[in-house]
């Protein structure tokens, strides 16, 4: 019988996931041969042409080949130098990543748009303080969010439906009082008792 073979090898096409198992083509030395892409359970990944992976061949066979791509090259340098225990993950090569620090601190960064679908009920439970702060616009789609927490916002806020107050209503002048108020606003709203 013969032993597994690994060597190291580069990528020469992008993944075909078209079949039962995600086939890529690799090149070692001067032979082009195809392998199954081999990733850890949870994660899958296409990469990029020119990526150094692994190159297992199962009893010798070269029909029987697995790739495990690895990042030697393509890592978030020098923006993050990993401390001991810190864990990062996502595409380097457009710099969007999920990074855990040695704080156990979570940071994400997207360098392009972040979109969070969700099929059920979302829930958010904060301990300290939520800070939004944005240059850009901030969408969120949802039949009814509802906010236990004391609510600050600076800026111009636009409501487009009926906004109800069940509580007392502070205007910035120091008038209180409870309102009904049934509109849209498209600039300053200012409220008296």
């Amino acid at each position: 019988m013969n032993a597994n073979t690994i060597k190291l090898c580069r990528t020469s096409l992008p993944e075909d996931d078209s079949g039962f198992t995600p086939i890529v083509q690799i090149q070692y030395l001067s032979q082009v041969k195809n392998a199954v892409n081999a990733t850890p359970y949870g994660l899958h990944s296409n990469p990029v042409k020119e990526t150094p992976c692994l190159l297992i061949s199962i009893n010798g066979d070269s029909g029987n080949n697995f790739i495990i791509p690895l990042s030697i090259e393509e890592r978030i340098i020098p923006e993050i130098e990993l401390e001991e225990s810190e864990v990062i993950t996502g595409n380097f090569t457009k710099k969007s990543t999920i990074f855990f620090d040695a704080d156990g601190n979570i940071n994400i960064t997207s360098s392009k748009d972040t979109i969070i679908n969700v099929a059920g009920n979302c829930k958010i439970n904060v301990d300290g303080s939520t800070d939004i702060t944005s240059t850009c616009d901030v969408s969120v789609d949802a039949p009814n969010i509802n906010i236990t927490a004391d609510t600050n916002i600076t800026g111009n806020t636009l409501v487009t439906g009926t906004l109800e107050s069940t509580s007392t209503l502070t205007a910035g002048n120091g008038a209180t009082g409870s309102f009904d108020i049934v509109t849209v606003v498209d600039g300053i709203v200012t409220a008296g008792s």
